[in-house]
């Protein structure tokens, strides 16, 4: 009975087809899942970048938007999407666990093409053109609205009270910059997990064709975030402590220390520009400011004298000069 209520911040742009009670048809399509690409380019040519960044606030179309995603489904999987009744987001999926009720928000539906961000509305050419109605959404509305309470089962498993309200939120970096106290314009907070994201807070949509980066609906009420991102930071460690960081996994683990303490602290036994050796971290396709999803990770002028250390203190080089070069790209919008 003390928690009185509880809200949901999700990833963004992961798609789960359910029927009407609920279930999910498929396993889930990840943000990160790359498997639209042809599904993108057939939207770019129906609408042009132009007109989808005007609306949606997206500059570049790519597999990454949920939209792109259904319409993966409906091509190569038409039992799963004739069978669907709603599709839904992470945080739309959960609400429904809890509540029973479909909701979404805004803030998360922001970045699938679906709405119009500027009239807060669903793009109806869009849903069109993709083959659904706005019917097998969930009802979309502002972050911070009562989306019901928690039915009984859900109560009992999680030991909640029914009594407890389920709150709409919406995607993880807006709901990250508000605990971070960005909800004014002229605040920027910088989250680095397994992607790289900046979030500028703005008082209207900022679509400059000029210096295209991503504008979103904010969980704030009548705010927007501008925000540049890059897929793959946190995750280029990730994937390198994987793929060659066994001993510093084994000696991490029998000290008692976590195998990236011990990754970075080889870092710190090389000066910075790890001797001239360079990474590009694009493993999985580069989003901001250049968008390229053909661009791949490089490690450049490698010679015999680079060691693993060298190579730790790159990629942690490489994810900071990104954030750099986002960041000025937002100061060129005006934004400070």
């Amino acid at each position: 009975d003390q928690i009185k209520a509880l809200g949901i911040s999700s990833q963004g742009e992961t798609v789960i087809p359910v029927d009407k009670n609920g279930r999910a048809l498929r396993k889930a399509i990840v943000w990160l899942d790359n498997r639209s690409q042809e599904e993108a380019m057939e939207i770019e040519k129906e609408f042009g970048r132009k007109q989808v960044f005007a609306v949606t606030g997206s500059p570049e179309l790519m597999p990454t938007w949920g939209g792109t995603k259904i319409l993966w489904i409906k091509k190569h999987e038409p039992e799963v999407f004739k069978k669907t009744h709603k599709f839904l987001l992470l945080e739309d999926y959960l609400i429904y666990r809890l509540t029973g009720e479909f909701v979404g928000t805004f803030a998360l539906y922001t970045s699938t093409l679906l709405v119009d961000i500027v009239r807060k509305t669903v793009w109806r050419e869009m849903l069109d053109f993709i083959g659904i109605s706005a019917s097998q959404l969930p009802e979309i509305t502002e972050s911070g609205e009562v989306a019901g309470k928690v039915r009984k089962d859900a109560a009992e498993e999680l030991g909640l009270s029914t009594n407890t309200v389920v709150v709409t939120c919406g995607m993880d970096q807006a709901c990250g910059s508000v605990g971070s106290g960005n909800i004014v314009s002229g605040l920027i907070t910088e989250t680095t997990g397994a992607s790289l994201n900046i979030c500028a807070t703005v008082d209207r949509p900022v679509m400059d064709e000029a210096e295209p980066i991503p504008c979103q609906c904010h969980v704030v009420p009548d705010k927007y975030i501008v925000l540049p991102w890059c897929q793959t930071a946190g995750m280029v460690l990730k994937w390198f402590r994987d793929e060659f960081g066994a001993p510093e996994t084994s000696n991490g683990a029998k000290a008692g220390k976590n195998p990236y303490d011990v990754m970075t602290e080889l870092a710190a036994q090389v000066p910075a520009g790890a001797e001239g050796l360079v990474m590009l971290p694009h493993l999985a396709g580069a989003m901001c400011p250049e968008f390229d999803p053909k661009a791949r990770g490089v490690f450049f002028n490698i010679s015999l004298d680079h060691r693993k250390a060298h190579f730790v203190r790159a990629i942690l080089e490489s994810v900071g000069f990104m954030l750099r070069r986002n960041i000025e790209c937002v100061e060129s919008l005006g934004i400070k």
